[in-house]
Order: structure tokens, then sequence, then C-alpha cells
């Protein structure tokens, strides 16, 4: 009884695709760009022609599907691109995306292996962020609910016994020559 999740973009051979389906519990389907295949052609070297049919064929066939969009700042996070998805998630019944923030690993990682065609997209996690909560706000504008694991996730708060929190009066109280002892102790206790 383990489930199993795929992740795709859906461009792929149907064929591929259809003999897997017994087998997958839920299609994690991520979009690149919509509604202009000028642009999907640019960023990804292909129409999004066989990723449309593949998923107008996966949805006839009742698979669980939750979508997905990576918002690549500059690239595809543009109001048009949103609401063209915003729009196909409503034309085919879907209410909500979860929308990932733009990671540069692999710029690095190309660049070790000798993939020097790439282009280094010099987007900074500050961007990235950006990008993920201007998805959201634009996606929330056109009705549908976008979710994002870093930004919506609960940040727990830390309870502290009443001895810690007596300990923490008592350094506030001392010298900052404690904090640097304290910090000896420990570097010299770790090593």
């Amino acid at each position: 009884n383990i489930d199993i999740a795929a992740e795709t973009c859906l461009h792929a051979p149907w064929k591929n695709i259809n003999n897997l389906i017994p087998y997958i519990d839920l299609f994690l389907v991520d979009f690149k760009v919509v509604g202009d295949d000028d642009l999907h052609l640019e960023l990804t070297g292909q129409t999004s022609t066989l990723i449309q049919n593949n998923l107008q064929k996966l949805l006839e066939a009742k698979a669980s599907i939750k979508f997905r969009m990576v918002m690549v700042p500059g690239y595809n996070d543009t109001e048009s691109n949103i609401k063209a998805t915003a729009e196909l998630l409503k034309s085919i019944h879907y209410d909500s995306i979860e929308l990932m923030k733009y990671h540069n690993i692999y710029e690095d990682k190309a660049k070790r292996l000798g993939l020097n065609h790439l282009e280094d997209l010099h987007i900074t996690p500050e961007q990235s962020i950006e990008a993920v909560e201007r998805g959201k706000k634009l996606f929330q504008k056109y009705g549908i609910t976008a979710r994002n694991i870093d930004l919506d996730a609960e940040k727990p708060q830390t309870v502290f016994s009443n001895r810690v929190k007596k300990i923490q009066q008592d350094i506030r109280k001392l010298d900052r020559g404690l904090c640097i002892e304290a910090s000896k102790l420990k570097t010299k206790y770790y090593r």
C-alpha cells in the first residue's frame, strides 16, 4: 500500500502516460507557460500541443491530478500567463494550483557538467519569493487558490520552560563575557 505520484509536464507520448495510469495515484502536472505557444516554444524548445492533448486525455481517464507551476521571475510570472493558467484551470473544473519558487541550483551544476549552452538567469532568492507572492495574489484575483509551502507553512512557536526563561533572563542581566565564555565552552565541547 504505497501511494505513487508522478511529476510530469505531460510532454511525452500518450502511450507512455496511458500505460502508467493504473500505477499512479497522483499526477503532479507542472505548467511552464499557458496560453502563449510562441513563448512556450521559446522557453522550452517545444510547443504545448502535445501537453494540451495529453492533459485532455488524462482528464478523460479520470486520473487524480494536482497542478503546479514554478514561478520564474521575468519569464512565466506575467499577469497574462497567470490569467491564462487560471482560465485553463477553471475550464477543467480545478480551483487550485501549487506555486513553487525558482531555484538556480541547476546553473552551477550545468557549469560543472560543461553544459555552457544554458543561460544563467541571475535570479535571486528574493526575486523568486516575490514572484511567488505576486503569483498567489494574481491567481486569487482570477479565482484560483494558489499555495506555496514556504509562504503558507505556519511558523512553529517555540515554547520555553520556566527554567529556560529564567536562564535567559539571567544571561541578559550579565555581561556579554558570559555569552562569549559559553560559546568557547560549547565550541570546545563539540570539537
